[in-house]
């Protein structure tokens, strides 16, 4: 079975700007996360996106640990970061993390949306 994701990522400064593109609306308020909620999810993922930069590909890896969700992501531009803060809205899941730009930490907000089931 094919499991496909859409994620969008939303950040101060950079990410906006290496996405090229303005925020989309923000999702419903998210939803308190069990291990369950995030089954279709847990694995490990590629994500990819355009920049003014060219194509960028993040790997990402979901997991749940004792009944906690969570996750890493990085590329083979960015240092990997620890994702903690996991929720959901509706059927989505918001990761959100800082990023470590240059030692500045860089909010970042990615909604994996699933396209089909």
């Amino acid at each position: 079975m094919t499991r496909v994701f859409t994620a969008s990522c939303f950040a101060l400064g950079l990410i906006i700007a290496l996405a090229g593109a303005a925020p989309a609306q923000t999702p419903a308020a998210p939803a308190a996360l069990t291990a369950a909620d995030a089954a279709p999810f847990l694995g490990d993922w590629t994500l990819t996106m355009e920049s003014q930069m060219g194509p960028m590909a993040m790997a990402l890896s979901i997991k749940a640990d004792a009944g906690k969700v969570l996750g890493e992501i990085g590329s083979d531009q960015m240092p990997k970061a620890m994702i903690a803060d996991i929720t959901k809205a509706g059927t989505a899941l918001v990761l959100r993390y800082d990023l470590d730009y240059q030692g500045q930490a860089i909010p970042v907000s990615v909604t994996l949306t699933p396209a089909g089931e």
